[in-house]
């Protein structure tokens, strides 16, 4: 979406901008921390987790499923006709990934041999950002606005804010501006809507990691382990109780 709020002069808002990334590449370098410590984490709760418990899943989800198999067949023996098939067997265990690396930073600003003409800047602009462009109601009102601010500014010889509104709607800051100071400008902003998109991409992974009930479940074990619990085992031990009850339930059946 085009920001087109009234800007700062070059110098001031390149200042301005500057600070408010390294800010935000600050804020995301914690959430990334934060990510790749919860992966971690999760990860080798999901390892242990299978060490101590899919074995006993494996083998009880073998018995129902034979079970399953031993009650259709005395049932058709007997003259009926089943109960539809037998349940699906296997317990997976998610697989989270990792954190994907962030995508390369734009080129720095290089001097171009010279300015766009500021007249055929503007034309450039009336062409990008026309709201003939526009494929929903929502983007033709903005496209309008951002016209009527360029109209503004090319009525004022304000430059810099046609190059703005154009690097906003994806034009390149090198085909924009030769002028070092505003091309470093549109970088930095070009920059800081990527640490944005990569800081809501973060945020998204966290939120969906602290939802999973493996999470959960895993937290729930930590909680208890630092009081002396020891749940994992708990749950071990009622796996083993319901392998020895279907074995019961398989031999009684085979026996009929």
């Amino acid at each position: 979406m085009l920001n087109t709020t009234k800007s700062l002069p070059p110098a001031m808002e390149l200042g301005r901008r500057q600070g408010a990334m390294a800010a935000l590449q600050l804020q995301l370098q914690g959430l990334e921390a934060e990510l790749t410590v919860l992966l971690k984490g999760l990860k080798r709760f999901i390892v242990r987790y299978a060490q101590e418990l899919t074995p006993l899943y494996t083998e009880l989800d073998a018995l129902e499923l034979q079970l399953s198999e031993a009650l259709q067949r005395l049932l058709q023996a007997e003259g009926g006709e089943g109960f539809g098939p037998a349940p699906e067997t296997g317990f997976g265990l998610p697989d989270f990934g990792n954190l994907p690396p962030p995508e390369p930073e734009p080129k720095p600003p290089v001097a171009l041999a010279g300015p766009p003409d500021f007249k055929l800047l503007y034309r450039r602009a009336a062409m990008r950002l026309h709201p003939d462009r526009a494929r929903s109601e929502v983007e033709r009102n903005i496209l309008n606005h951002a016209m009527s601010q360029v109209n503004l500014a090319y009525a004022q010889g304000d430059r810099y804010t046609i190059e703005r509104l154009l690097v906003q709607s994806g034009e390149d800051p090198q085909q924009v501006s030769s002028d070092p100071l505003s091309a470093r400008l549109l970088w930095v902003q070009q920059r800081e809507q990527q640490l944005q998109q990569r800081e809501r991409y973060v945020q998204s992974r966290l939120k969906e990691l602290r939802a999973n009930p493996m999470h959960r479940l895993w937290r729930v074990v930590a909680d208890a382990e630092t009081l002396g619990l020891d749940p994992l085992g708990v749950m071990a031990e009622r796996l083993r109780g319901q392998i020895a009850e279907r074995r019961r339930e398989l031999q009684a059946v085979t026996q009929r």
